[in-house]
């Protein structure tokens, strides 16, 4: 029988590691090859079962672990800033309860973000971001608050999760 050539220099190893393991598989049950290739066949399945031993599948517990710890740093960091400007809203200034009530429903109208989806609670933060940084109204709301340094905090550890979850999802 003729096949065609095979090449594998432009597979990955675990491709060819699960090609050859296929190969084995197929040849291991033929009662009719002949006595070489019984014997290649054998030593290779050998060989295949040695290196499983010693090769292990790849775990990213410590990749998810610090995944975790940065979303929670980022979901820790933007309740602060919540409960800070909530804590504003019972003001009796006009001027910082009127401040503290616009941020605090924009925040409101974007929902629990904490416990949203991670690409969900991404897109969140990204919306306040445009408007807390865009919108002069927010601008001035939040200078009027001193809450700007705050923002900036949930940013940048919005910005340290980012870092990581790509991190993670490149290397998967």
């Amino acid at each position: 029988m003729k096949t065609n050539s095979i090449y594998l220099a432009k597979l990955q190893v675990g491709e060819v590691f699960n090609f050859i393991k296929l190969i084995i598989f197929i040849l291991s049950p033929v009662p009719n090859l002949n006595a070489r290739l019984k014997e290649l066949v054998t030593g290779l399945a050998k060989t295949m079962a040695d290196m499983e031993g010693v090769t292990s599948s790849p775990t990213y517990i410590a990749e998810t672990k610090n995944k975790k710890a940065k979303d929670a740093k980022r979901d820790s960091e933007y309740l602060c800033f919540k409960t800070f400007i909530e804590a504003f809203i019972h003001s009796s200034n006009p001027t910082t309860y009127e401040a503290a009530n616009l941020i605090f429903k924009a925040l409101r109208d974007a929902g629990n973000v904490q416990s949203m989806k991670l690409d969900k609670e991404t897109t969140a933060l990204y919306g306040l971001n445009d408007l807390f940084t865009t919108n002069e109204r927010y601008i001035a709301a939040l200078q009027a608050l001193s809450a700007k340094p705050m923002w900036d905090a949930v940013m940048a550890a919005q910005a340290e999760f980012e870092e990581v979850y790509h991190l993670l999802s490149n290397v998967k």
